[in-house]
C-alpha cells in the first residue's frame, strides 16, 4: 500500500504507506546514479481509527529535478519496504512531451482490475509521468459498514505497482463524503477517510486538507477542484474547507500569468457537460447538480482559459466540443480543435465501479457533444500526451482491449498555431 504524490516543488515527492500498528516513518532515498548517497527522511504519521491502521507520510527533499530515485519506507526497528522507483518532476516550464493517465470512479471489482493492468502495464513500459483519479475510489460507503476499511484497503493493494512508480493525484467524490453508515460515520465523515489516506499539495495550504489544490508539471498548471463541497447548492453544504472559488481565482490568476504555464487542466468529480436526462435538459442544457457546478465554476474557466476539464460520477464517457454556455464557440473537426475559444469537457467515469453504467443518455445528441460511449459501452481510461506549448492530444482506452495496441475508442487534438 505505499504511494506517491508530488507537492508544489519538483525538488520534492511524498512517499505513502499504511502500518497495522504506529511506527517510526521512515524513507530511505538514492540516486539511480548514485546508489552509495543514501538519505534518510523522517515523516508523520496519523489515524482515524487505531483499528484502521496507521498512515505515514514522508517528503523527500532537495531532489534533483526530472531524475530516477529508487527508495524504501519503513525503519530499521520493523523493517523496510521492498524497493521501488520514481522519478522526480521536471523543471517548471520545461516543454519536453509529457504523459499523463486520468480516470474517475475506479472501484475494486472485476472491471476495476482489467484497468488496474492496463494502467501498469503503461507505467511498466516507464511512459508514464503521473497518475489522477477523478474521484471516487474503492466505494465502501456502497458495501456493509463491516467491508468499508477493507474496500479501501483492496483499493489501495489492487494499485500497488502503479501508485508506488509513479505519483498518484486526487480529487474527492461523493463516495468519499462518509461511510454511509451509523456504525462508522462516527469517524469517517466529512470526508475524513480521503483526507487521512492521501497526502495532496493542499495539505500545505490553509485547508491543510485533500479538497482542493493545484501544481504545476512542466508546463502543465494541475488544478483539483472539490465538486462536493464549499460553493453555492453544493452537494455537502454542511462538510466545508474555505473558500474555495477565492482561492481557485487567485490560482487560474497566477497560471495565466506564468509564463512557465501552457496549458491548464482542471479535475473534479461532478460533471458540467454530461447528455444523461439527470444532467442536462434535452436542449443541452445542464440541470440539477451539474447546473450547479457550472454556475460555481464555468465562468472562472472560461475567463483563465482552462484548456480542459476532466470529471467522473457518471458512469460513462462523453467529450464535448470547446463550449461555453452550453454553446461551442468557434468550429472543428471531429479529431483536431486548433485555437479552441473555450474549455473541452471530459466525462471519464468508468474506470471501473461496482454501480454500472449510467442508461438515461438522451436520444437526442446536443450540438455540444462531439463523441460519448453510448449504446453499449464499456470501461476505461484516458491517457493525455503534450507535445510542446502547442499540442495537446486525448486518447481514451477500451480497457477490455489492449491500449498498447492502440485499442482506442476516442481521439482528439488540440493544437496552436500562434501561442
Amino acid at each position: 500500500m505505499v504511494h506517491l504524490a508530488v507537492t508544489n516543488k519538483p525538488s520534492e515527492m511524498v512517499i505513502s504507506w499504511m502500518t497495522s500498528l504506529p511506527t517510526e516513518s521512515q524513507a530511505i532515498v538514492w540516486a539511480d546514479s548514485q546508489p552509495n548517497n543514501q538519505s534518510t527522511f523522517v515523516g508523520t504519521q496519523s489515524t482515524y481509527l487505531e483499528s484502521a491502521g496507521w498512515f505515514h507520510n514522508v517528503i523527500a527533499t532537495g531532489l534533483y529535478k526530472n531524475t530516477m530515485y529508487q527508495y524504501q519506507c519503513g525503519n530499521a526497528e520493523t523493517g523496510w519496504s521492498s524497493t521501488f522507483t520514481f522519478k522526480t518532476a521536471p523543471e517548471d516550464g520545461t516543454r519536453d512531451n509529457r504523459t499523463f493517465i486520468i480516470y474517475g470512479d475506479m472501484g475494486i471489482v472485476q472491471y476495476s482490475y482489467y484497468t488496474v493492468e492496463h494502467v501498469s502495464q503503461l507505467v511498466e513500459a516507464g511512459n508514464i509521468d503521473l497518475i489522477y483519479q477523478s474521484g471516487d475510489f474503492g466505494y465502501g460507503n456502497d458495501r456493509d459498514a463491516m467491508f468499508y476499511e477493507l474496500s479501501w484497503n483492496l483499493f489501495f493493494y489492487q494499485l500497488t505497482v502503479p501508485m508506488a512508480t509513479v505519483p498518484y493525484m486526487t480529487a474527492p467524490g461523493n463516495h468519499e463524503v462518509s461511510c454511509g453508515h451509523s456504525e462508522c460515520d462516527f469517524y469517517a465523515s466529512n470526508f475524513t477517510v480521503y483526507n487521512t489516506r492521501f497526502r495532496m499539495p493542499g495539505q500545505d495550504h490553509p485547508t491543510a486538507s485533500n479538497m482542493w489544490f493545484s501544481f504545476n508539471y512542466g508546463n502543465v498548471h494541475w488544478v483539483s477542484i472539490s465538486t462536493e463541497t464549499d460553493y453555492p447548492n453544493c452537494p455537502n453544504p454542511t462538510d466545508t474547507f474555505g473558500d474555495q472559488l477565492g482561492w481557485l481565482e487567485a490560482d487560474l490568476i497566477a497560471a495565466n500569468a506564468d509564463p512557465n504555464i501552457d496549458w491548464i487542466l482542471v479535475t473534479g468529480h461532478q460533471p458540467v457537460y454530461c447528455s444523461v436526462s439527470s444532467k442536462s435538459t434535452i436542449l443541452g442544457i445542464p440541470k440539477g447538480d451539474s447546473r450547479h457546478v457550472q454556475q460555481a465554476f464555468e465562468d472562472l474557466f472560461y475567463k483563465y482559459k482552462v484548456d480542459v476539464y476532466f470529471d467522473g460520477h457518471v458512469h460513462g464517457y462523453e467529450r464535448t466540443y470547446p463550449v461555453y454556455k452550453s454553446t461551442v464557440r468557434g468550429n472543428y473537426t471531429l479529431d483536431n480543435y486548433e485555437n479552441p475559444q473555450a474549455p473541452v469537457y471530459i466525462v471519464n467515469g468508468s474506470a471501473g465501479n461496482i454501480e454500472g453504467f449510467y442508461d438515461d443518455w438522451h436520444d437526442i445528441i446536443p450540438s455540444w457533444s462531439a463523441k460519448r460511449y453510448w449504446p453499449n459501452p464499456e470501461h476505461g481510461f484516458g491517457v493525455i500526451n503534450t507535445a510542446g506549448a502547442n499540442t495537446f492530444e486525448w486518447t481514451w482506452y477500451r480497457n477490455g482491449g489492449k491500449p498498447l495496441d492502440n485499442d482506442y475508442f476516442d481521439h482528439f487534438t488540440i493544437t496552436r498555431t500562434a501561442n
